[in-house]
């Protein structure tokens, strides 16, 4: 999509899916992150899932509004490559500069008439924003807090015949199964547990992270080797394990732990 900003620029609103064509949506994300060294994790993961590195485990899609190499506005959704994945959506942002001209607006738009007739999508997105006026934006789409009494996010967006609410949503999600299945950790399942298992325990009032890591996220960049996946027997990733400490759901506590031959 083209918009003609003034007499000279043009504005173009372009898609940019990870391990796909590198052009110039990615060529203009890219060169925003340079310099983005706040959240670091964040960060070094954002880089990796642009580069195209998880394009065999995930769905990375990323919404850019640029002019030349230069980023205006971006936002991204993802979702692993496997069956009944939870989605996670966000990194929203407008460089200050261009704020109010309507460009962030605009690529939510776009995003919003793909979103609505795409074939492939998850069982659900959440998302982490805590800014009030985001949520406000967001609701426009068709999101909503996930936890009664918010202004903000954790927000929860229902996709097809999901549930309406998050609390819904994760009840029936999280089925009763007396032996869960460790297996190595895998970045495809890291929005299970950084987003979904992560607002039942806020939800709950519980402290999310296993001792220094504070998500799957870091620990598949930074120790891998240490990090595993809890599966139930309906193959639903409901919990995590580092360095041998185990953080499932509650309804998991009591579950045996099997772990699969390698």
């Amino acid at each position: 999509v083209k918009i003609k900003t003034d007499e000279v620029n043009i504005m173009l609103f372009e898609k940019y899916i990870a391990g796909g064509e590198k052009n110039a949506a990615y060529k203009a994300i890219s060169k925003m992150m340079d310099g983005y060294d706040t959240d670091k994790s964040y960060a070094d993961m954002m880089r990796y899932r642009i580069s195209g590195n998880a394009a065999d485990e995930c769905n990375d899609i990323y919404y850019v509004a640029h002019e030349g190499q230069k980023a205006l506005a971006r936002h991204w959704m993802g979702f692993g490559k496997h069956e009944n994945a939870v989605g996670n959506w966000g990194n929203f942002y407008t460089d200050p500069a261009h704020r109010g001209n309507g460009c962030g607006g605009a690529l939510l738009r776009l995003w919003y008439e793909e979103f609505r007739a795409a074939e492939q999508l998850p069982l659900c997105f959440l998302c982490t924003t805590g800014s009030p006026a985001i949520a406000a934006l967001y609701a426009r789409f068709g999101w909503r807090p996930a936890m009664e009494g918010l202004k903000h996010g954790p927000l929860y967006l229902p996709v097809g015949d999901s549930p309406a609410t998050f609390r819904e949503f994760w009840q029936q999600y999280y089925r009763p199964s007396a032996a869960l299945i460790h297996r190595p950790a895998q970045l495809e399942y890291r929005h299970e547990i950084d987003c979904l298992l992560k607002f039942v325990y806020f939800e709950k009032g519980l402290p999310f992270g296993i001792g220094e890591m504070e998500s799957v996220e870091a620990a598949l960049l930074y120790a891998p080797q240490r990090c595993g996946m809890l599966f139930s027997g309906d193959g639903h990733c409901v919990g995590w394990s580092f360095d041998g400490v185990v953080q499932v759901h509650p309804l998991y506590e009591n579950a045996v732990i099997l772990r699969e031959p390698v």
